[in-house]
């Protein structure tokens, strides 16, 4: 194990175990014994590979709270074809321009 840390990922009973061995020295530095832990990273994998399924296949874009675009996919970029710069220019408001529920009807686009 040496000086350094070592993780691993473990497939336990159908959960995906991180295990991380680490070493313990004493004020002098000499090595003591190891600590281990362990995290359950089952939900963390599984939120991951949703996150990739939706940027592979849909739009997804990232709103701050003030309706500013804080973040987009490459589906998204594509779709405007622009950079994420170009992205970032855009707000909720901008986007649906007046289109929203609620919104005053002098500022709707014009129904077809």
């Amino acid at each position: 194990m040496g000086r350094r840390s070592v993780e691993k990922d473990l497939r336990l009973d159908g959960r995906i175990v991180q295990i991380r061995l680490s070493p313990a020295v004493d004020n002098t530095g000499e090595m003591i014994g190891c600590v281990i832990e362990w995290k359950d990273r089952t939900e963390d994998q599984r939120n991951a590979a949703l996150i990739a399924a939706i940027n592979a296949n849909q739009v997804r874009i990232e709103y701050d709270l003030d309706g500013r675009i804080v973040d987009a996919n490459d589906n998204f970029r594509k779709l405007i074809k622009g950079q994420f710069s170009d992205a970032s220019l855009c707000s909720i408001a901008t986007m649906f321009a007046g289109n929203l529920e609620g919104m005053k009807q002098e500022r709707r686009l014009p129904q077809k």
